[in-house]
């Protein structure tokens, strides 16, 4: 909503929780700690906050720390954490001018889920900006066969 003085709070609130030992004793799922998942959470908040700052350094050095997290989970579906963390490298990589490494972030999250309509908006838009017409083209259709029966439409890869 905008609010950073209470985004930082909650994100200090994370950390405090985060810093309890005992979240590595609790298992999300046969496979996955309390605190793997929390990590990952921390590390996209700390992002968020960042990036609404303008500050895509810190943001995407927070978010390459999430998706190294996220890849070091157990495979399971659904998915212990759901958000798929290359979703917001990418749209931070295209809003700090990174094309290059948003379309790389994009293309690696559609190897994990193929035909995603988030990842497709994203590529499309990291291709354009690139100059990269007819692959932008060909992203922009994918997306509409992904996204045709949807009831929103997309201004960015995020949720804003």
């Amino acid at each position: 909503r905008g609010d950073l003085a209470t985004a930082e709070k909650e994100l200090r609130e994370v950390k405090r929780i985060l810093a309890d030992p005992a979240l590595a004793k609790i298992y999300v799922s046969t496979l996955n700690r309390a605190d793997q998942i929390l990590g990952i959470a921390e590390r996209m908040l700390t992002a968020d906050i960042a990036a609404r700052r303008k500050d895509y350094a810190a943001a995407i050095a927070a978010l390459a720390d999430a998706v190294q997290m996220e890849d070091s989970l157990g495979y399971q579906e659904p998915e212990d954490w759901h958000y798929p963390v290359r979703l917001p490298l990418g749209q931070v990589l295209l809003d700090a001018g990174r094309p290059v490494a948003a379309e790389a972030a994009f293309r690696a999250d559609l190897k994990k889920h193929p035909e995603n309509g988030w990842a497709l908006f994203g590529l499309e838009k990291a291709l354009r900006a690139q100059g990269k017409a007819a692959d932008a083209d060909a992203a922009q259709r994918r997306f509409e066969t992904a996204w045709q029966h949807a009831d929103i439409k997309l201004t960015a890869a995020v949720i804003r």
